[in-house]
């Protein structure tokens, strides 16, 4: 390991799912969102809870639990493909077209892996300029909050979105329950990010339960 300045170029915005985002054939397919105007923020934020003792007094906890965490990512565009910006939009809002909701309750994720059919989150990719750049992918993230804000008029018309990713994992086999098969929800090895690239498509799978 060194020092060094850190510059990470340009970055391209790239995003993968199904339902909207799928290809003609249905498959999970990559899409280039677009490019932006400035730096992108990504800004983590995880979550402790502290175990008390009365030996270590009211203020200082024994020890902490880690509970998890999500993340925050802010990017304006400006250089952008609108049809893919809109099917995000509407993959966000559980796969209807771009402003209309499906009935309240409804699940963006369902019990299989993230390119399984029913499965609404969206993998969202940060792709540096540089060979010598950082890529950022997010499996499950979603346009959150107020996701969009849109500057419409003469000039350039940015584009400007907000997305919340959250560290997902699918149903699988856990240790105390491999010799019956079921396969259970844990929270052990979920994954918020990585420094992976996507593939440009990938097979749309069934739910495993």
């Amino acid at each position: 390991m060194a020092r060094s300045f850190v510059i990470n170029g340009e970055t391209l915005v790239k995003v993968k799912g199904v339902g909207a985002l799928a290809s003609s054939g249905g498959n999970a397919k990559l899409w280039e969102l677009g490019l932006t105007s400035e730096p992108i923020t990504i800004m983590p934020r995880f979550f402790h809870q502290n175990i008390q003792a009365d030996d270590y007094g009211p203020n200082i906890p024994a020890n902490v639990m880690s509970m998890l965490g999500d993340c925050d990512i802010k990017l304006s565009l400006i250089h952008y493909d609108e049809q893919v910006l809109r099917n995000c939009i509407a993959q966000s809002m559980a796969y209807t077209s771009d402003g209309t909701f499906r009935s309240a309750g409804t699940l963006l994720k369902n019990n299989g892996p993230i390119f399984s059919s029913g499965n609404f989150f969206t993998s969202l990719s940060l792709v540096p300029g540089r060979s010598s750049g950082l890529p950022w992918r997010f499996p499950y993230a979603y346009l959150a909050d107020r996701p969009l804000e849109l500057s419409l008029g003469t000039q350039r018309s940015l584009a400007v979105c907000h997305w919340k990713a959250l560290p997902l994992s699918t149903f699988r086999t856990t240790t105390l329950q491999a010799s019956g098969g079921t396969r259970e929800l844990t929270s052990d090895r979920a994954l918020l990010w990585d420094h992976e690239r996507d593939i440009s498509e990938e097979l749309v799978l069934g739910s495993i339960l």
